[in-house]
């Protein structure tokens, strides 16, 4: 699996390699001298550079091909992709893993909810001082509670455990702490949806701007 450093690093990094190609080549008005303009950065480093970009979006396809084979649909596939590469951008977590994580919820039933999802737990995670491990570890509980269709006190176990304030929240938003009481509050259609879309909103408003304070932390390196 590629992650030298996670993708986003490498695709931003990327960015400023074809730069600095781009001012040696773009210099040179003839043919002539933009053949010089590669010779002197070297063929080596241009053809490391064309191998990486092509890797890294081969990584990007991969992706791609992973949500549409949920959503069946190419194009949303790739709108989706691209909502995931700018969450990556604005975060500390690896592409990789936050693509796998939307997979994940998507597969549990997650759509339109589902960036909005990402964020919630971001901030809370990144206000929790953790890395991509605990952004993946929180967004399975959640992914677990929209496939079961029910919030179960074990869930609230989870989310403490991994150092996210889930009383608070559940109190704010509930009034109680008590998962069947929850769920009794919300019985019938949509009741998770509900459930989950008032947890994310607390935890989007409560820890707001916690992912862009540690944006620059290394990916992971903030794990307990």
């Amino acid at each position: 699996q590629y992650n030298v450093g996670g993708l986003r690093r490498d695709l931003i990094t990327l960015a400023g390699d074809f730069a600095v190609l781009e001012a040696h080549i773009g210099a040179s008005q003839n043919m002539g001298g933009r053949i010089a303009a590669v010779g002197a950065l070297g063929v080596g480093a241009v053809v490391a550079m064309m191998n990486k970009a092509a890797t890294a979006a081969g990584e990007v396809r991969k992706v791609e091909v992973g949500f549409e084979t949920i959503l069946k649909n190419a194009g949303a596939a790739k709108r989706l992709s691209e909502q995931v590469r700018e969450f990556d951008i604005k975060t500390p977590f690896t592409f990789l893993e936050t693509a796998q994580v939307a997979q994940q919820l998507l597969a549990a039933g997650f759509r339109n909810d589902l960036i909005p999802t990402l964020y919630g737990i971001g901030n809370a995670v990144a206000a929790a001082g953790g890395g991509t491990d605990k952004f993946v570890r929180v967004a399975q509980i959640f992914a677990k509670m929209r496939a079961e269709n029910k919030l179960r006190m074990f869930e609230v176990y989870q989310f403490a455990r991994a150092g996210i304030p889930i009383a608070e929240t559940l109190m704010r938003q509930f009034g109680t702490v008590d998962a069947r009481q929850i769920n009794k509050m919300y019985a019938g259609k949509g009741s998770i949806e509900a459930i989950i879309a008032r947890i994310v909103g607390d935890f989007d408003s409560s820890f707001k701007g916690a992912i862009e304070r540690i944006q620059g932390t290394l990916p992971g390196a903030m794990e307990n």
